[in-house]
């Protein structure tokens, strides 16, 4: 691997998430005397910045490519591309359904989803009211994720989905959603979050309004455990992953 180049696709740079998986690459590249080269989106999971992206990283030859799509199928004819011009591509994260992968790193996120939903139900007693705050629509982690909670939701007879929401995986458009919602005076007794990121955005505009409602969320991300640790014997916020 000695002096060869890496080319890592990233969704943004705003979920923190995202950075831990650039350090990381840049940590295991380095001590295999490869390099990185990142492309992200400047606009947050933007298709059309991801598409043009992939054209610069194939003309730049690398030797290797480590790809984390921004959408479950609109990226299918540039995992084309990167097949005929003979990379080989890691996905990473979000699972593609199409396309030749050396490999794939990530997780069962729908497994997960019910299970950290069947801890939030119990945390409940098994009843209430709750809602569910979804990542970006088009993202193959949002597909799954939402439909392990619905799924673990159909489990739980007297648990019920009054609401989803979008906060695009991110902290702030997810606090900007709940603050909405939040206005409209509904009463909730949970959240479902399919990451930190919006769990944290939930908890803010929770807070906001003077609320304490348990909230779950994915990927343990430093100020999620943060807030674990500040709320420990009272959580309003459970992180799994």
């Amino acid at each position: 691997m000695a002096g060869e180049t890496i080319a890592v696709f990233t969704k943004n740079r705003s979920n923190p998430a995202y950075d831990g998986a650039r350090l990381g690459a840049n940590r295991i590249a380095a001590q295999n005397g490869a390099r990185t080269i990142h492309y992200v989106p400047l606009k947050p999971d933007d298709i059309e910045e991801q598409i043009a992206l992939v054209d610069q990283a194939i003309a730049a030859r690398p030797n290797a490519i480590i790809f984390v799509p921004v959408h479950l199928t609109a990226l299918d004819p540039s995992v084309r591309k990167m097949n005929e011009a003979g990379i080989p591509v890691v996905n990473c994260i979000n699972r593609l359904a199409r396309g030749q992968f050396v490999s794939y790193v990530g997780s069962d996120d729908y497994r997960l989803a019910r299970d950290i939903a069947a801890y939030l139900f119990r945390h409940m007693a098994g009843m209430g009211d709750v809602l569910l705050m979804q990542g970006v629509p088009g993202a193959v982690t949002n597909h799954e994720r939402v439909r392990g909670f619905l799924d673990a939701a159909k489990e739980w007879p007297a648990i019920r989905i009054v609401a989803t929401l979008t906060g695009d995986f991110l902290e702030a458009p997810a606090r900007r959603a709940m603050a909405d919602f939040l206005a409209g005076g509904v009463r909730i007794d949970g959240v479902l979050s399919g990451n930190d990121a919006m769990s944290l955005g939930a908890l803010a505009a929770l807070e906001q309004a003077g609320l304490r409602v348990p909230v779950i969320g994915v990927n343990a991300v430093p100020d999620a455990i943060a807030a674990l640790k500040a709320e420990s014997s009272s959580p309003l916020s459970i992180s799994t992953r």
